[in-house]
């Protein structure tokens, strides 16, 4: 296979819009550089791990642009002689974020930042009284970051001790996910949604970059992104709707 032809390999059960324009991104820049890229996923490429090659037995290009986290899989590809950016170990230091910080630990300068014992799905932070001895470290405020996720989800500001132990403690998980609050949960009268344009127009050619941050900005502010566009034209504005 041509030096020049790769693949992009991205997961193939995430289907949202914001993640094929970062794939459309990938692609076109890669074009102006002269590769050749093949979007594949992780489903399409499952191997068997006993002979390290493709269940589909086709033959592998020389590198790709690993868009994934199946860490796994990378492995394999990597011992199959693929070179990937980013590279398996790469992917697992940053994907989980404790991983990162310890990994840039006396290199990178960093904010005080305390790993929590770890705990176990099944059975939560049934004591609490390790973040009195983090509160007493850092002080109020300080954020707390779960290890895994990504486009912002996951991060919490604690003023006090009552919302540190709101974002850890197993019962208030969900809520503290969704940023939720028990009155929220209770019947409001007086709601209305509200729909709005911010003035910003964009291209899925352009600038496909506007729908992943019109997607972060929303995920911050609790509410979901659109894109309006008169029919025919290919320049969309984007919108925000909401409580």
């Amino acid at each position: 296979m041509q030096q020049n032809k790769g693949y992009i390999i991205i997961n193939g059960f995430l289907r949202e819009e914001k993640f094929f324009s970062l794939y459309s991104a990938l692609k076109q820049s890669a074009d102006k550089a002269g590769l050749q890229l093949e979007l594949k996923t992780n489903i399409e490429l499952m191997c068997d791990i006993a002979s390290g090659k493709t269940v589909a037995n086709e033959t592998l290009p020389p590198f790709a642009i690993f868009w994934d986290k199946d860490v796994r899989l990378a492995k394999t590809l990597e011992a199959a002689g693929m070179k990937l950016f980013n590279s398996a170990s790469a992917i697992a230091l940053c994907d989980d974020k404790s991983l990162t910080h310890i990994a840039l630990m006396n290199r990178v300068p960093q904010p005080k930042t305390v790993l929590i014992p770890l705990t176990f799905p099944r059975v939560g932070y049934t004591d609490c009284t390790f973040l009195e001895k983090i509160a007493a470290y850092l002080g109020f405020p300080f954020v707390i970051k779960q290890c895994f996720g990504s486009f912002g989800a996951g991060v919490y500001l604690a003023g006090n001790m009552e919302e540190a132990k709101a974002a850890l403690l197993q019962a208030r998980r969900l809520m503290a996910e969704h940023k939720l609050m028990p009155e929220d949960l209770e019947p409001q009268e007086n709601k209305k949604v509200i729909q709005e344009c911010v003035g910003v127009t964009c291209t899925k050619l352009s600038s496909p970059w506007t729908v992943y941050l019109s997607t972060l900005i929303a995920a911050h502010y609790c509410c979901r992104p659109y894109r309006s566009s008169v029919h025919g034209s290919k320049v969309s504005e984007i919108g925000f709707i909401g409580m």
